[in-house]
């Protein structure tokens, strides 16, 4: 069995330490990547839940514009009906 030089050693201690210090970058590292999608997933959902809204605003939106060209052409054909009626036409 041989015996490690003292350089050796040092240099097996300096390769653990080495180690060490690389899986303790990788756990930050990973739990920035973890804390960063968590992240990115608030942002979508929050994203999500305002395009909701938005869509929810212009369906009443619309459904208001529509209700208001319906009573538009209501009164219109209302009106002509009641002019061919009378025999008087538009001027």
């Amino acid at each position: 069995m041989s015996e490690s030089s003292p350089t050796e050693d040092q240099s097996e201690q300096a390769l653990a330490r080495m180690d060490a210090a690389l899986a303790r970058i990788e756990a930050v590292l990973t739990d920035e990547a973890r804390a960063a999608a968590a992240s990115r997933e608030a942002a979508s959902a929050a994203a999500l839940a305002q395009l909701r809204q938005r869509h929810s605003a212009l369906r009443i939106a619309t459904s208001g514009a529509l209700a208001q060209i319906d009573a538009l052409i209501g009164t219109c054909d209302a009106g002509s009906a009641s002019g061919s009626a009378s025999g008087s036409r538009p001027a």
